[in-house]
C-alpha cells in the first residue's frame, strides 16, 4: 500500500511533503518528493497533504471523554482507548489512583481480561498499567486519597502483578517513604560481590531453593551495564555461596532488544551465545517486556525445564526469631552528644546485644531494628531530647541519619 502526499518527519528535523509504503502492518519505506521512486502500487490513499507521525505512546493519564481507568470497567478503557487512537496515540499505560488494595486488584484484574479480549484495531493497543499509588509519600500525596496510601510491601506488588497477568509496568515508590525497600533491591548490584554481601543473604537462601535460574539483562545497554560482566559476577557470587547451584539450568533472558536497530540486535545477541554456548547449560532468549517479544517462548521453555527438574527435598535451618534474642532487663541509655552538635548516643548492654543478633542487611533485620527503636521508646527519647530530620544517630559502629 502507498500513502501518498502526506508530510512526513525527516533526519533533519523537518516536515516534508513525501509518502509512506507499507507491507501489510508494517512501513516497509518513507519518501519525500526528491527521492520518491515511481509506484506501482494498486493500493494508494491519499493523505490530502496531512501530517505522517509515529503514533504516540501515553505512559501517564488517568482517562478521557467522562471515562477513568480506575472505573473498572472494560467499555470504560474501550472508549479510552479508541479516543486516544482517534488523536494519533496507538499504544497506552493508564494509571491507576490510590485507592484500596482489594479494589486495585480487581481494576486491574479488568484490564488483563480486556486485554485478552480485545481485537479492535481502531483502539489504542494497551501496552501496560501505570500504578501511582499506593506506595507514594503523604507528604506528596496531590490529589491521592491520603486514607489508601501505604507503605511499599513486596508481596502486594506480586499481588498487583498477579491481578494484572504482567500488565503492571510501573509502580511509583517514593524513597524517602521506604528506604528499606531499596536497600533490598539494591543489594543485587554486582558491583558488590562476596560471602553473601552482594546479594544478600536472604536473597541467596531464596535463590537456592529454586530450580531454574533466569538472568534478566539490559541488552541495550541503557544505564551502561555490560549484560556479559553482570552474568559471570551473579553466577562467581552464587558459586561461592552454594557450588551446586552453578550446576542448575540457567536461562538468559535479553531484555530491551525493542531498542537495538538490526545491527545492534545481530552484535548482542552473538556475543552472549558465544560468551555463554548452549553446549555448556545455557539458553539464550532475547525479549522485550514491553512489546512482549520473546515472553511465550521463555516461558514454555522454562516451564518444561521446571517439570524435568528432580523433585528433590532440600531441607533449610528454621530461621531466628529475633525478638526472642532481646533481654529487656538490659539497661540502655540515650543521650545528646555533648562534644558533637546534633549527634545523639544510643548505647548500653542491650544496645550492643540487639547489634550483635541483627542482621541489617536484611529486609526481615531491618524491620525488627526499627520496631525495637519503636517500641522500646527509643525514638520518643530521641524527639524529647530534640533530635530532629537529619541529626545523627550513633550506636557502636552503626551511624545513621534521623528521620520522622
Amino acid at each position: 500500500m502507498l500513502i501518498k502526499n502526506v508530510k512526513v518527519f525527516t533526519e533533519d528535523k523537518k516536515f516534508k511533503n513525501g509518502a509512506i509504503v507499507l507491507e501489510g502492518d508494517k512501513i516497509k519505506a518513507v519518501y519525500t518528493e526528491a527521492n520518491m521512486p515511481d509506484s506501482d502500487l494498486e493500493e494508494t490513499i491519499d493523505g490530502n497533504g496531512a501530517y505522517a507521525i509515529p503514533g504516540l505512546i501515553d505512559l501517564h493519564f488517568h482517562g478521557c471523554k467522562g471515562d477513568d481507568f480506575c472505573d473498572g470497567t472494560k467499555e470504560a478503557i474501550g472508549r479510552i482507548a479508541e479516543y486516544e487512537a482517534s488523536i494519533g496515540v496507538t499504544a497506552i499505560a493508564p494509571a491507576t489512583m490510590t485507592l484500596p488494595v482489594e479494589e486495585l486488584e480487581h481494576i486491574l484484574e479488568v484490564a488483563a481480561e480486556y486485554k485478552k479480549e480485545n481485537t479492535d484495531k481502531r483502539r489504542a493497543d494497551l501496552l501496560g498499567i501505570n500504578m501511582e499509588g499506593p506506595f507514594i509519600s503523604p507528604a506528596k500525596k496531590g490529589a491521592q486519597d491520603e486514607r489508601n496510601i501505604i507503605p511499599c510491601n513486596v508481596e502486594i506488588c506480586e499481588r498487583f502483578l498477579k491481578a494484572s497477568d504482567g500488565l503492571v509496568k510501573f509502580i511509583g515508590i517514593a524513597p524517602e517513604e521506604q528506604e528499606r525497600i531499596f536497600r533490598r533491591f539494591y543489594q543485587t548490584d554486582s558491583s558488590r560481590t562476596g560471602e553473601g554481601t552482594g546479594l544478600g543473604l536472604q536473597f541467596l537462601r531464596h535463590i537456592e531453593r529454586t530450580k531454574v535460574i533466569i538472568h534478566i539483562v539490559d541488552a541495550a545497554s541503557v544505564d551502561g551495564r555490560d549484560p556479559i560482566n553482570d552474568i559471570h559476577v551473579i553466577n562467581e557470587e552464587l558459586k561461592k555461596y552454594n557450588k551446586d547451584i552453578e550446576n542448575r539450568p540457567q536461562v538468559i533472558a535479553a531484555n530491551k532488544v525493542d531498542l537495538l536497530d538490526d545491527m545492534g540486535y545481530e552484535t548482542v545477541i552473538e556475543m552472549l551465545k558465544e560468551e555463554f554456548p548452549e553446549d555448556e547449560g545455557y539458553k539464550i532468549f532475547p525479549i522485550s517486556a514491553v512489546s512482549g517479544k520473546g515472553i511465550n517462548e521463555l516461558l514454555w521453555y522454562v516451564n518444561d525445564l521446571v517439570k524435568q527438574s528432580p523433585r528433590e527435598i532440600i531441607e533449610f535451618e528454621p530461621e531466628i526469631d529475633l525478638s526472642m534474642q532481646d533481654d529487656p532487663e538490659l539497661p540502655f541509655e540515650v543521650r545528646k552528644s555533648d562534644e558533637e552538635e546534633g549527634v545523639y548516643i544510643v548505647e548500653g548492654p542491650r544496645i550492643e546485644k540487639m547489634l550483635g543478633y541483627t542482621n541489617l542487611e536484611s529486609e526481615k533485620g531491618f524491620d525488627f531494628f526499627q520496631k525495637f527503636l519503636r517500641d522500646n521508646g527509643i525514638l520518643a527519647q530521641l524527639e524529647e531530647l530534640g533530635c530532629v530530620d537529619g541529626d545523627t544517630v550513633r550506636m557502636y559502629f552503626l551511624e545513621f541519619d534521623y528521620y520522622k
